[in-house]
């Protein structure tokens, strides 16, 4: 799988201090928080496995597809009406809406991939397939 970079805006020093004067402090920690939620793969010898940090979710807010060479995550729930949630001193995670997408390699099968939500953790298992299985080493008897 390739290497996600990540790209977080740097703000100035002056535009925060703008935004906490404009704003107050409770606005300013929303803009600093990502609505792109983390991402581990984990590769073993037959499998890799795509882990998405999304707690507070059902799993059916999530839409999974395959494109060509890349799989998209995607999650849209619709927001409660006025009211319905509590009010938030402070919220770091807040998911409405997100989309990843990853590069598929072509190692991977992509007739054998499942997902489950557990935990608040995403987890999507993307099997190798045979020929790029790591095999343990064997012996070839000359005749």
């Amino acid at each position: 799988m390739n290497r996600i970079k990540f790209n977080r805006p740097t703000a100035t020093i002056a535009h925060t201090i703008d935004n906490i004067l404009s704003k107050g402090l409770g606005d300013l920690a929303h803009e600093f928080s990502s609505t792109r939620p983390a991402s581990n793969v984990i590769e073993s010898d037959s499998a890799y496995s795509l882990k998405i940090a999304a707690p507070g979710l059902s799993k059916e807010a999530f839409d999974i597809q395959i494109n060509k060479d890349q799989l998209i995550v995607k999650v849209s729930q619709e927001k409660g009406k006025e009211g319905d949630s509590p009010k938030y001193t402070r919220r770091e995670f807040n998911y409405n809406a997100f989309t990843r997408t990853f590069h598929l390699s072509d190692k991977i099968d992509t007739t054998k991939i499942d997902a489950g939500y557990e935990n608040g953790i995403l987890t999507i298992n993307l099997e190798k397939k045979e020929i790029a299985k790591d095999k343990a080493p064997r012996t070839i008897a000359i005749s």
